[in-house]
């Protein structure tokens, strides 16, 4: 009976030879969840609730409020649970405000506005003088 795996030892992939090396790389585990999403949750209190296991990190997204929440457990059992709250904030430009704030002023409000500034900085400067005056006068 003639055997071909016998006669020739190198044409199934599945055997292979006794001098060749393994290169296969070993491949890491595939993680619970996918990293990129956000877990809804009714409040605080159940994001902190929530189980995560040990070297992951999950982020929750408020369903009633503009808050966002990050519990991340280490490596260690113990280790003991990171939790983080973020708040959304609405920006606004700075520009817009002193534009609203200008317009809404007259010419004669605008004018006295100014006036009480010089006036502040002529009583520091005058302010300053004095000192400097007071320190002159104790080192002779």
């Amino acid at each position: 009976m003639n055997y071909p795996f016998y006669q020739n030892p190198g044409v199934y992939p599945n055997y292979p030879q006794q001098n060749q090396v393994n290169t296969t790389q070993p491949t890491m585990p595939k993680a619970d969840m996918p990293m990129g999403f956000f877990v809804p949750v009714a409040n605080e209190n159940v994001a902190r609730n929530y189980p995560v296991g040990y070297g992951n990190t999950v982020v929750f997204k408020d369903e009633n409020s503009p808050r966002m929440y990050v519990k991340a457990m280490g490596y260690s059992q113990l280790e003991s649970p990171i939790f983080e709250k973020y708040v959304k904030e609405e920006d606004k430009p700075i520009s817009d405000d002193v534009n609203e704030k200008s317009n809404n002023l007259s010419y004669d409000d605008l004018k006295a506005e100014i006036d009480g500034v010089k006036g502040d900085i002529k009583w520091l400067k005058d302010r300053i003088q004095n000192r400097n005056n007071e320190k002159r006068s104790d080192k002779q």
